[in-house]
């Protein structure tokens, strides 16, 4: 094994804990995003909250597309 090989290996495991950290970070935040409603709040309010989760996904490497981003603030409004 050269040094490449054990410089590539040291490198992988380096970065297993983080990998693990930033999906159960990605699930949670989808999670709060899919259970977010309005409620009583302003409507800028309520987007801002969505723009915010958006905003933390986007920084760890998950962005959301616009259509997603769409469909989760319509499906937090309440039924007519």
């Amino acid at each position: 094994m050269d040094s490449a090989d054990t410089l590539r290996v040291a490198l992988l495991e380096f970065k297993q804990p983080f990998n693990n950290r930033s999906r159960s970070c990605v699930i949670s935040l989808k999670e709060h995003l899919s259970s977010i409603s309005k409620g009583m709040q302003y409507v800028s309010s309520y987007l801002h909250s969505i723009e915010s989760i958006r905003d933390e996904l986007s920084l760890i490497g998950h962005p959301l597309d616009d259509l997603d981003l769409v469909i989760f603030a319509l499906d937090g409004l309440p039924s007519l």
